[in-house]
């Protein structure tokens, strides 16, 4: 919501807030998608706005306000698939030395092992983690809007998940280490925590992360980049994209075929030559 308010505040409102409602017009909408074009905005910012606007407009026709929504007769930008960078096994191995027993060291095994979102590794407590039963439940995120941290539930049902760490031995390592420096018996302590027993927020990771990266020179990427990185071994060890969707969360395995379409046409390579080499026998 706070995402919206600023494209209405910030643009919308700007460009088209002084235009009577009825007397709004497809042209005037798709002059504006033009203009935020050629302001440097990209394709996929600007279908946003026009996503946005649309669904304005079509609640003005639900209400009788309008007869007609205007910007069903506009021709949005196309969407441009988004490309993501992803780190090798060796690249991520060079992540773990630099930054093992430290908070940003436990974010980056949580992102990488279970493909963890930013949101979700910040907003960790104690009593979602079973280190008997190797189990972490993810039901509560903590992300930052306008400057101030807010604490709520994970934007699906399907965000809400078991996850079994068993087979994560360095993971649980650090989990272990980070009990026992843990400030209070209070199961609702969150997991991760600086030396002053606060835990970080969110940007705070993110600065971490870019200056680590820039401290070893490798390839810009950020925690979100690692739940993509995390996404990507799993398809490269032939993981059913079914299961890669419900560790990561998504609401629907269409989500995932949408973020990582690229694993796919790199799936679809591999299966191309398997068959053609069994054809050549």
């Amino acid at each position: 919501m706070y995402g919206y308010q600023n494209i209405v505040r910030r643009h919308l409102l700007p460009a088209l807030g002084d235009i009577p409602l009825k007397a709004l017009t497809p042209l005037q909408i798709q002059t504006y998608l033009s203009i935020k074009l050629g302001e440097g905005l990209s394709a996929n910012t600007v279908l946003k706005h026009y996503h946005l606007l649309r669904t304005a407009l079509g609640q003005a026709v639900h209400l009788g306000l309008l007869e007609v929504n205007p910007s069903c007769k506009v021709t949005p930008p196309r969407l441009n698939p988004t490309q993501y960078t992803c780190y090798s096994p060796q690249q991520i191995r060079i992540l773990f030395k630099a930054t093992g027993g430290t908070p940003l060291g436990l974010a980056i095994r949580l992102a990488t092992y279970l493909g963890l979102r930013r949101s979700e590794i910040t907003g960790l407590r104690w009593q979602c983690v079973d280190l008997k039963a190797h189990v972490i439940l993810i039901q509560e995120v903590r992300t930052e809007v306008g400057g101030r941290e807010v604490l709520k539930e994970p934007k699906t049902k399907r965000s809400i998940r078991r996850l079994g760490i068993g087979g994560c031995t360095e993971l649980i390592t650090e989990l272990e280490r980070a009990w026992t420096i843990r400030k209070s018996d209070d199961p609702a302590e969150f997991v991760l925590l600086r030396a002053d027993g606060t835990p970080p927020s969110p940007d705070l990771l993110t600065r971490q992360m870019a200056c680590l990266i820039e401290k070893y020179r490798l390839p810009k990427i950020t925690l979100h980049g690692l739940r993509h990185s995390f996404a990507s071994i799993a398809n490269s060890q032939h993981i059913p994209m079914h299961d890669i969707s419900h560790i990561l969360g998504h609401s629907s395995i269409t989500v995932t075929s949408s973020i990582y379409t690229h694993l796919f046409d790199e799936t679809e390579s591999t299966t191309l030559r398997i068959v053609a080499e069994a054809i050549r026998g």
